[in-house]
């Protein structure tokens, strides 16, 4: 489909699963196909309120974000946009912190990735360890940044992403997440071509499954309904064990 704001078609599919292990879902998936805006929301684990945090920012960055748009109009540039996306965000967590403030907690937490599609680009933006990816010509890009700290002690280069994964605290314990003060996101635009195709997911994805099985995954020829389906199934196939998100655009003219 097509949007007011974005040049292309694209076609679209979701999963959103419980997994093998947890007993409830914290993760929250939103589409909105007609701005062109898409996302992933995961409730931080340990706080008594992470599922509502979801649900609060897959309801209202949304909405934050259409009211952006319209008040910017159908021409807007991706630069722009980039700055309603960090506003948007960023309003929503202040929100929820001072949901936390009011009753003297960290109660309250959750990730988001997400993208809006504008022009012929893709503004990507996250915090927390939700991650989105960009698969051209076979090859597989990470576009975003884990707020957690594995991801501190490889870019320092203390310990290799092998080591990282052998002491799983450093990535399940974010250094950032949507109800901190400040929580701006990280953001990135890139421009899109045919044939492009754009992953958002938790990390009960990223975290069964390598960029490798990833991308053997998204390369193979499907719609993106099946290619959903299969990443959502290779998670719980690997130990399902954690809530899985998954979002999958893909350019088609």
């Amino acid at each position: 489909m097509k949007t007011a704001y974005f040049h292309y078609e694209f076609d679209y599919a979701h999963r959103l699963d419980i997994g093998k292990v947890r007993p409830g879902n914290e993760d929250r998936v939103f589409t909105n196909p007609e701005i062109g805006f898409f996302g992933v929301s995961d409730g931080i684990g340990g706080a008594k309120y992470g599922e509502k945090t979801a649900e609060m920012v897959s309801s209202s960055v949304p909405k934050a974000v259409e009211t952006f748009l319209n008040e910017n109009g159908s021409n807007i540039s991706p630069q722009k946009a980039e700055e309603g996306l960090i506003e948007a965000i960023e309003k929503v967590s202040d929100v929820v912190y001072e949901l936390d403030n009011k009753i003297g907690a960290r109660e309250y937490g959750a990730t988001i990735s997400c993208t809006l599609l504008v022009d012929r680009f893709a503004v990507f933006g996250n915090v927390g360890d939700s991650r989105g990816y960009l698969m051209r010509n076979g090859a597989l890009y990470l576009l975003t940044e884990d707020d957690n700290y594995a991801n501190i002690m490889v870019k320092s280069g203390e310990m290799t992403e092998e080591q990282v994964k052998r002491h799983p605290f450093l990535s399940t314990a974010l250094t950032k997440y949507i109800g901190m003060k400040p929580a701006r996101p990280h953001t990135a635009v890139v421009g899109l071509e045919k044939g492009d195709k754009i992953l958002l997911c938790s990390d009960g994805l990223h975290g069964m499954l390598s960029d490798e099985e990833i991308t053997d995954i998204m390369w193979l020829p499907m719609f993106a309904d099946d290619t959903a389906e299969l990443l959502k199934d290779a998670a719980n196939a690997a130990g399902g064990q954690d809530n899985i998100s998954v979002i999958i655009i893909e350019i088609t003219m």
